[in-house]
């Protein structure tokens, strides 16, 4: 019988002369998946480490494989000798075979496999986080991507808890588990938690390629890159500026991410991600983030795609997006101690309490994400190597409520719709039959029907533009409107709703607190708030003081034009109390009531109404009494201030502000939700014509550096960031010429102002004896203020003024009636009543005198900079005119401020950009920049059928910067094919039209004839990358004439009120407008026009400013070749210079310069 080895000893004899001394192996990415990799190991003892490796499976023959790589990384950290080689020129989408040679022998063989470089291959990753110390699942989880095989697995955070040696020991003891049974190998992308004590726990252990920890990775070639970010340290600044950058400069089909600590968490007792909500929410919906995986909290959630908002339906700062939003899915549960999740929102789509991770699915066409129990890994079967996609035997996938696969497809456009008859707050004082209008259009197809409804009711389907609906009312009452519009890709976007009232209409609404963060108590000590107590002080709280209490209604569903009759708020009693109680109740004075957040003072910074109630409660005997004890007086008078605001819209939010002394205990929503406060509402609309009169209320705070600004009274220079405003003495500056610039005033050109006036805010105590005199700019649209000298000076004044003579300032921070201006509504009157004026314009108002009071500056403190408050009505029967239209039926074709995309324009390419920057965006803080003159710098409309139309209107703002006067401009062209050719319809010069740094709103007016594939492109023409123009608010119109306009030409740059066409004509011989010639230009104190065929004939000369108002008017016997236009009397800026001889008219843009 021949002799054998035990087993035992075999395996001891070949560890012992065959094995390398290594252990804890890891893959991990720095760069190209499909061309790059790194191998991690722990070094236990032995030399001289190399990875052997090759495309061939040649087992542990080392020396037989084709290529080798030493240690390019070794770190000594958490009690391992941490080694890494980095593998570069990688074939992609290929096997490749490694083993780990060193002075003590061979490792045993792995294998991985390259990434695809090819975006139609379909991807698969795992993502998940929050390991922690508890093995059992850990290693159920690790077992199931050994099983699942991805191409990478997404880590987020917290694989220990102490952050230990020991721990990390066990933990990559564990993660070998993640080894397929035939060696394959997964990469891992590694996020840090919290329970990582530094960035080292990352970057020494798994070499990510930035010891910040945030870095992005692409997958795919082009298919999707994945960001992973750090919340473990600062989140804005530098980590949110390389965020923005790398996603706007990467065109990837899908953009993923992953980071620790959720901004929304599903686990009540877990921290608000406020600072992640604001740098990056509006970031991720912004530039196509679709899918975030987060951690901490151990709980399961996914929701339905959501976009950053406060409006009226949304949830803590989100709003459902079907179309367009980012899913947020995960709360880390692969092994950490499982927490209730008892914090769901209005848009979560699940959530659950177990242990997984997300099985995520990627191609072209859309992401699937699957969540995967991980209890029962051992017994799952094994997906094929060549179809990993396939569903393998025993797995268990979270199928919920709403499914089990939740599937992100690519941005498609929704419809744009609105009800533009009737209008909201409408009414009607007898039965008769309507129709409803609406303005439909779709950015990426086409609307196909438009379905109208009346109290939910469908009254039919248009499917031609313009949309439209025949109703008869039936009765006296109330009717809400609303129409559906879906486009070619099914996507349905509704109007809002238009509430219209037949006869008189009595409403009522209730509406209880619907949310943990929406009745909130700030500690009257150190302001900060608390969000989820169990009942609410009002107002006394022991060491907190006297608090201030906030309350937030959501969704209040009254017109603007309604009449408020009654209102109250119901507390109900949580502990009985009967000392004395004095309270004061006032309305937040906003549009529309943002939700309070855990920030100091959120509650008492907020604007406050001018209307108040004082409540002295009755004692509260009974708990759980909800009676008329536990009820408000009436507050009809703060709410009816909130719904006079102009920008009040139907289903806004609204608060409520509690102070005062004493106290009574009332139930809150997280004491007992049922008992939360409510809000009674009783109105009424209708019965005065159509619409209502009502007053309309208008706030605006200085919102930016540049418009509150202090002029020298020496030299004129400008102060344009001072931490304070003299009104207006300032020691060696003299007595001061201030401006203040009031942007997007919503009231429109046929409105009465009733009152107005500036109210400030006390920087510095004064009592000194002060003069000023107040006056408005008299321009249609008041353009930012800028650094050139009497920037505020220059500026032509209305001729209403009002003179201020203020009392003493005697306290610090005060914003009272001392605090504020005399009324100005004569000023704003002038102003509103130019012809060019429009709802959202901006205004300026200039402040000159003597004396001394000194007010807080947007630079300060922009909550308590300068606010401008206007009261008006609107007559009923009036109809705004314009004085250059005719009989045109215009029809609004697209509008885009580019805050959310380009909409119907296009990127251009490299020399174009759509960017965030407030200095040069008109409105919000995007803006298009097109820069030099490569073939990239334009950016173009998709084709638009204007065939029906006769004239169409560009109007646009721009603002250029750093062009020079050799011949750089910039160019709106017009395409009537396609694209095939384009033609310039206008152009801007440098000095000639515009000067560097100014804003400019300029209007263009083509003539038809149109076809039904119109484009439009604006082009820069300059010389470097350094040379640009900001594009913002294009506005795209059309109309049909009907009859022809007072005044026509390719730019629309003339409103006076006299009829443009309307002049004198002399029997004259032809003359040649091309001979015209005008100089200097920019000009100073003359002009000389000059032309040879001039001879014996009448020329009349009008110059206009940019506004339309007209400033001179001359008419000239021509006995000569040249005129001399003295021009002493004009301030520096742009005109329009018009030429009439006989019947021939040349307009000419001209600037007048210092």
């Amino acid at each position: 019988m021949k002799k054998r080895l035990p087993l035992i000893l075999l395996f001891i004899v070949f560890t012992m002369t065959v094995n390398a001394d290594t252990n804890k192996y890891r893959l991990s990415l720095r760069d190209n998946p499909a061309t790059s990799i790194v191998i991690g190991w722990n070094q236990v003892s032995g030399s001289d480490a190399t990875v052997y490796y090759g495309t061939k499976d040649l087992g542990t023959n080392w020396n037989a494989y084709s290529n080798s790589k030493t240690v390019d990384r070794a770190v000594n950290y958490k009690g391992m000798n941490n080694r890494f080689a980095r593998l570069t020129g990688l074939l992609p989408n290929t096997n490749y075979y490694f083993v780990l040679r060193d002075s003590q022998g061979t490792s045993g063989q792995f294998w991985f496999k390259t990434g695809s470089n090819n975006p139609s291959d379909r991807l698969s990753f795992i993502a998940g986080g929050d390991s922690r110390n508890n093995r059992t699942p850990r290693i159920n989880a690790n077992k199931l991507v050994a099983k699942l095989k991805p191409d990478a697995v997404l880590f987020g955070g917290d694989m220990t808890s102490g952050d230990s040696s020991s721990e990390w020991n066990t933990w990559f003891d564990d993660w070998q588990n993640t080894i397929a049974s035939d060696g394959r190998m997964f990469p891992i992308v590694a996020t840090r938690g919290n329970h990582e004590g530094s960035n080292n726990s990352i970057y020494n252990l798994f070499d990510v390629p930035s010891s910040s920890v945030y870095y992005a990775i692409t997958f795919g070639g082009s298919l999707v890159r994945s960001y992973t970010l750090n919340t473990e340290i600062s989140i804005s600044g530098s980590q949110t500026s390389w965020l923005a950058s790398d996603l706007q400069s990467n065109n990837t089909t899908w953009k993923i991410a992953q980071y620790h600590k959720p901004m929304r968490p599903h686990v009540s007792t877990k921290s608000e991600g406020n600072s992640q909500y604001n740098n990056w929410a509006s970031l991720f919906y912004n530039n196509g983030v679709k899918l975030a995986i987060e951690c901490d909290a151990h709980t399961v959630k996914t929701t339905w795609p959501v976009r950053p908002s406060t409006r009226s339906g949304s949830d803590e700062g989100f709003i459902r997006d079907n179309n367009n939003g980012t899913v947020y899915a995960g709360e880390g549960c692969w092994g950490a101690p499982l927490r209730t999740n008892n914090d769901s929102k209005a848009w979560t789509r699940n959530s659950g309490k177990f242990n997984q991770f997300k099985w995520i699915f990627v191609d072209q066409g859309k992401i699937e994400v699957r969540t995967i129990r991980v209890d029962n890994a051992s017994q799952v079967g094994e997906v094929n190597n060549n179809n990993r996609f396939a569903i393998p035997s025993n797995l268990d996938v979270w199928n919920p409520s709403n499914g089990s696969v939740v599937t992100i497809t690519g941005n498609l456009s929704s419809p744009i719709c609105s009800i533009t008859n009737p209008t909201n707050g409408q009414s009607y004082t007898t039965q008769q039959n309507i129709t409803i209008n609406a303005n439909a259009s779709d950015s990426d197809g086409n609307v196909i029907k438009v379905e109208f409804f009346v109290n939910g009711n469908s009254i039919g389907v248009d499917t031609t533009t313009p949309y439209s609906k025949n109703y008869a009312i039936p009765t006296d009452g109330a009717y809400t409107l609303t129409a559906v519009a879906t486009d070619n890709d099914g996507i349905t976007t509704t109007a809002n709703a238009v509430n219209i009232a037949v006869g008189v209409v009595n409403q009522t609404i209730n509406k209880r607190i619907a949310s943990s963060i929406d009745d909130v108590e700030e500690s009257g000590t150190n302001g900060s708030i608390y969000t989820d107590s169990s009942d609410l002080e009002l107002v006394n709280d022991g060491l907190r003081g006297d608090q201030i209490i906030g309350l937030r209604f959501t969704g209040i569903n009254i017109p603007q034009g309604a009449t408020i009759t009654n209102a109250y708020i119901q507390f109900t009693t949580d502990e009985t109390s009967s000392s004395g109680v004095n309270l004061t109740i006032k309305g937040e004075a906003v549009n529309d009531a943002s939700p309070f957040i855990k920030s100091t003072n959120n509650v008492s910074s907020r604007a406050t109404t001018s209307t108040s109630v004082n409540w002295t409660p009755s004692a509260w005997n009974n708990v759980e009494a909800a009676g008329t004890s536990q009820r408000t007086p009436n507050i009809k008078s703060i709410l009816q201030e909130i719904i006079n605001r102009s920008g009040w819209n139907l289903g806004n939010d609204m608060t409520l502000i509690i102070t005062g002394t004493g106290r009574r205990t009332a139930e809150s929503y997280d004491g007992v939700p049922t008992s939360s406060p409510l809000i009674h509402i009783e109105y009424t609309i209708g019965g005065n014509g159509t619409p209502t009169n009502t007053t309309q209320i208008v706030d605006k705070r200085i919102a930016n550096s540049m418009d509150d600004v202090e002029q020298n009274g020496v030299d004129g220079s400008m102060y344009t960031n001072s931490s304070d405003i003299e009104l207006v003495n300032d020691g060696s500056r003299e007595n001061q010429i201030i401006g203040l610039r009031f942007t997007g005033l919503d009231i429109p050109q046929s409105a009465t102002i009733t009152n107005a006036y500036i109210q400030f805010t006390t920087d510095e105590t004064s009592s000194e004896t002060t003069n000023l005199t107040i006056k408005g700019q008299d321009v249609n649209d008041a353009i930012p203020f800028s650094n050139s000298v009497n920037n505020v000076s220059s500026r032509i004044t209305t001729s209403a003024f009002v003179n201020w003579n203020p009392l003493a300032w005697n306290r610090g921070g005060a914003t009272g009636a001392d605090q504020r201006t005399p009324n100005i509504k004569s000023i704003v009157q002038e102003i509103v009543n130019r012809s060019g004026w429009s709802a959202g314009n901006d205004m300026v108002m200039i402040i000159t005198g003597t004396g001394k009071r000194t007010a807080l500056s947007y630079d300060s403190s922009p909550n308590s900079a300068a606010l401008i408050h206007i009261e008006y009505t609107i007559d009923g029967n009036s109809t705004p005119t314009n004085p250059e239209s005719g009989s045109c039926d215009e029809t609004q074709i697209d509008f885009n401020n580019f805050e959310v995309g380009y909409g119907i324009w296009n990127d251009g390419g490299t020399d174009c950009i759509r960017t965030s920057n407030t200095a040069y965006a008109k409105s919000g803080s995007y803006t298009i920049q097109l820069r030099d003159d490569s073939s990239s710098s334009f950016t173009n409309t998709d084709s638009i059928d204007l065939s029906s139309f006769d004239e169409v209107t560009v109007s646009f703002s721009y603002m250029c910067n750093s062009m020079d006067s050799s011949n750089e401009d910039f160019l709106l062209q017009i395409s009537k094919n396609g694209g095939s050719t384009y033609t310039t319809i206008e152009e801007w010069n440098r000095e000639d039209e515009f000067e560097n740094n100014i804003r400019y709103n300029d209007t263009v007016i083509i003539q038809g004839p149109f076809t039904s594939s119109v484009r439009f492109r604006f082009v820069c023409d300059a010389t470097s990358n350094g040379d640009q123009v900001y594009l913002d608010d294009i506005s795209i119109s059309a109309c049909s004439i009907n009859s022809n306009k007072a005044f026509k030409s390719s730019k629309s740059l003339i409103t006076d009120d006299e009829s443009i066409n309307n002049i004198e004509t002399d029997e004259v011989d032809s003359v040649d407008l091309e001979d015209i010639t005008v100089s200097p230009n920019p000009f100073k104190n003359s002009l000389m026009i000059e032309s040879s065929s001039f001879g014996v004939l009448k020329v009349n000369i009008k110059i206009y400013d940019i506004n339309g108002k007209l400033i001179i008017d001359n008419l000239f016997n021509a006995l000569g070749n040249v005129l001399e236009i003295k021009t002493d009397q004009l301030q520096n800026g742009l005109y329009v210079l018009k030429i009439e001889i006989g019947s021939e008219v040349l307009l000419k843009k001209i600037i007048k310069t210092e």
